[in-house]
């Protein structure tokens, strides 16, 4: 699923067998961090918004977009994205937080 191709970008290939044996446990941590964020149930939705995947394809398409600035590897529209959990987003790739200088022209 999109979780392990995402961990898979993120190692060398082929893939150790030490890393692929971690996997379920970096998912899980993933999992547990955004069901604590959404208030600890599943049906909360937390703090996430997003928009729908046509306007993610417009902006990849028409702008050239290549990375999500506040996304999670559960609901990132792009390969490269920044997050506010970097510490168990990193092994799916998230950059981290978005540094406060980056959007100032």
């Amino acid at each position: 699923g999109k979780l392990w191709a995402l961990y898979a970008r993120s190692r060398p290939s082929p893939m150790p067998p030490a890393a692929a044996e971690r996997f379920p446990e970096v998912a899980f941590c993933v999992v547990a961090r955004q069901l604590s964020l959404q208030g600890g149930h599943e049906g909360a939705g937390g703090m996430q918004a997003a928009c729908p995947p046509s306007v993610f394809e417009t902006l990849r398409q028409d702008l050239g977009v290549t990375r999500e600035l506040f996304a999670s590897p559960l609901n990132c529209a792009f390969p490269r994205f920044c997050s506010a959990s970097a510490d168990v987003d990193a092994d799916f790739g998230s950059a981290g937080l978005l540094p406060p200088h980056a959007l100032q022209s």
